[in-house]
């Protein structure tokens, strides 16, 4: 019988006696022997093949530190005589280097050292080498890794599924690591369990982000909204005047404001928009030129009440104009009723100032004889003061 590919062989009758089918095994001849004796079965033997195996095909030229069997024109199966190694591959074939069988994509899977590999290339021309990219790996210890190569937990880019430790780590570079999207009706688009019960949520309201606490009762969260408003919720639901924030043993630290805050109510008397305290400049606001050695003077605003305190010396002075104390350090509402501060001075008599509606000064008074005190009835003296009025804002 004349030597065939295993691929053009048709249906074999063997007559009585015998039927050789010959094998072309590298260059060697091998025969396989057919009988068909009505006393015994067809027996055929096993051939041992040296060289590679081409199904459909001729296969292509391995080195020959791999034995491989190519089914058709790009698939292969494919280990090393060391045994270090066994795959499958799709147009891809070893002769020193991995190149391409034709021009087209090339993939690989490796079984190594215990560890699955798979690899991938792009489209490269027929039998130019192959650079091999490795998309996922299963490594002997179960973990799973996808777009990197090793095992090191957030080192470096990709995911990795850490078997031993039942944890998913994602890493990238510059950009976001991990995209969640929920289609079609709002709701939860992440829920946390312990021990196999809710703990809480993230999910969305339209287009508001969602945080619950899962828990029944007084399980605090908040939404934060496309309105420019954070809100509080309570068991799953938005709530009003129900939670907290912080607690008599775990408080805030710091809070920063641009705006006011409203307390005991939502109305504008219940809105307090500052608080502030420093010192201020007392200066002369007769006219006169005098210039005060001053002790201290410092002012607190809670809202638009002021309240401040100052301790100067007085210069020696003849000046007949009426004593006035300027540099307030807010101006007077313009809508208030006169304000009245008390104050004492070495000059033998109790004195009272009195601050005008929208001024920037007060005027000290004698407040026995209710009159206006001059320069010269304080020349010399240390005067005191401390008193509230309203400010313009």
């Amino acid at each position: 019988m004349a030597d065939v590919k295993i691929s053009e062989l048709t249906a074999l009758t063997s007559p009585d006696g015998a039927e050789e089918l010959v094998v072309n095994d590298g260059g060697t001849t091998k025969k396989i022997t057919i009988t068909n004796a009505t006393s015994a079965k067809a027996n055929i033997a096993s051939p041992v093949f040296t060289g590679n195996v081409g199904v459909g095909v001729v296969p292509e030229s391995w080195n020959s530190t791999f034995d491989a069997i190519q089914i058709g024109d790009q698939a292969s199966i494919f280990g090393q005589n060391s045994g270090t190694q066994s795959g499958f591959a799709h147009n891809m074939y070893f002769d020193g280097a991995y190149k391409y069988i034709t021009t087209s994509q090339a993939s690989r899977y490796v079984q190594s050292g215990g560890s699955h590999v798979w690899s991938v290339a792009p489209s490269g021309t027929a039998d130019a080498a192959i650079s091999f990219t490795t998309a996922m790996t299963i490594d002997n210890s179960g973990s799973v890794l996808a777009g990197k190569t090793a095992s090191d937990s957030i080192g470096t880019d990709g995911i990795e599924i850490d078997g031993p430790n039942a944890r998913l780590m994602v890493t990238r570079n510059n950009n976001e690591p991990l995209v969640l999207n929920r289609r079609g009706s709002d709701g939860d688009i992440s829920i946390f369990r312990k021990n196999g019960t809710s703990v809480g949520s993230i999910g969305n309201l339209s287009a508001d982000l969602i945080i619950d606490n899962s828990t029944a009762s007084g399980g605090a969260g908040l939404a934060l909204q496309n309105n420019s408003r954070v809100n509080p919720r309570l068991n799953q639901a938005f709530s009003d005047g129900t939670v907290d924030l912080g607690y008599s043993n775990s408080r805030w630290k710091d809070l920063y404001l641009s705006g006011g805050v409203y307390l005991g109510g939502t109305g504008a008397a219940n809105k307090l928009e500052d608080y502030e305290e420093g010192t201020w400049t007392p200066v002369d606001g007769s006219a006169a030129g005098l210039t005060f050695n001053v002790q201290g003077a410092r002012y607190v605003k809670v809202g638009r009440m002021v309240h401040i305190s100052l301790y100067i010396d007085y210069p020696t002075t003849s000046s007949t104009h009426q004593s006035a104390i300027g540099g307030l350090p807010f101006t007077v509402s313009g809508g208030q009723a006169y304000s009245f501060m008390s104050g004492r001075s070495d000059v033998g008599s109790a004195i009272v100032s009195q601050i005008n509606t929208s001024a920037t000064d007060f005027r000290p008074y004698n407040a026995t004889a209710d009159s206006r005190l001059t320069n010269s009835a304080l020349s010399g003296s240390h005067f005191i003061v401390s008193g509230t009025y309203e400010a313009a804002s």
